[in-house]
């Protein structure tokens, strides 16, 4: 029985033994946690990224900084089914836990890349270029002719109103110069006209010659610009004669345009 209570007691102190290790382990491991804790904070509290694709810039980012989150704009593209300035995709996406205080970064919508051309005959030129700007346009050429229209009132626009056009690109316009514009009084009284021809030399040979002709008459021409150019160039010419005349341009000897005063 001796023998059995020593064991029994040497037992039992090893047991007191490991327990008040376990116990000093355990406040140590607190008082270092605690420490570390005092030294780097808390950790950061996660949120969830909210919906934002669809939203504009503006309603985005007041979401994201409702939750903490910061809103960040990286690529902007055309989409043809999310409005300009809304948002097509986020990254991280919504319903992601993240931390307090992260950016969000959204891809921003240009808008569709083809966009309908607006009427804006009728209007004067600063209308014109307004109304425009705001379909993503603008206004590539202004053409004026003589009408007894006011000066500056759009006549005629080119593509017409409903064309689709890419996001960016110019309408041509032809407005008004005025009931005198395009000609000039003669000395016997009689009235001189004045005309543009212009075009672009197209794709072919590297060097084209393009000659522009007055025909005053049946039997009678004079080539008033005869010169060698390269494909893309933009020729323009001025032509000034009576009411009736023709005017043709050649390029490489072949007609592409003829017009009559």
């Amino acid at each position: 029985m001796t023998t059995l209570r020593v064991i029994l007691e040497d037992f039992l102190e090893l047991v007191r033994g490991l327990t008040a290790t376990i116990l000093l382990i355990a406040v140590f491991v607190g008082i270092v946690a605690g420490s570390a804790m005092g030294v780097f904070g808390s950790a950061p509290e996660q949120v969830i990224v909210p919906t934002v694709v669809g939203l504009s810039v503006k309603d985005a980012e007041a979401a994201l900084k409702s939750v903490g989150l910061a809103l960040r704009v990286g690529e902007r593209r055309y989409d043809d089914e999310t409005p300009q300035d809304a948002v097509i995709e986020s990254k991280p996406y919504e319903g992601k836990w993240v931390k307090r205080g992260r950016a969000v970064v959204c891809v921003i919508s240009l808008g569709t890349r083809n966009v309908a051309v607006p009427k804006v005959t009728g209007l004067t030129i600063d209308l014109a270029e307004e109304r425009l700007r705001k379909a993503g346009l603008s206004i590539q050429d202004i053409r004026r002719k003589a009408s007894a229209r006011p000066r500056n009132r759009v006549l005629e626009q080119y593509p017409k109103p409903g064309a689709k056009l890419g996001r960016n690109q110019g309408v041509v316009v032809m407005a008004s110069g005025g009931k005198g514009f395009g000609s000039l009084p003669a000395a016997d009284g009689s009235r001189w006209l004045c005309k543009r021809a212009r075009f672009t030399v197209p794709r072919g040979a590297p060097l084209q010659r393009v000659q522009v002709v007055l025909i005053p008459g049946e039997a009678d021409k004079e080539y008033v610009y005869d010169r060698v150019h390269r494909p893309g160039d933009d020729v323009r010419v001025n032509v000034t004669g009576r009411k009736g005349w023709r005017v043709k341009v050649l390029l490489v000897g072949k007609e592409i345009l003829a017009e009559t005063l």
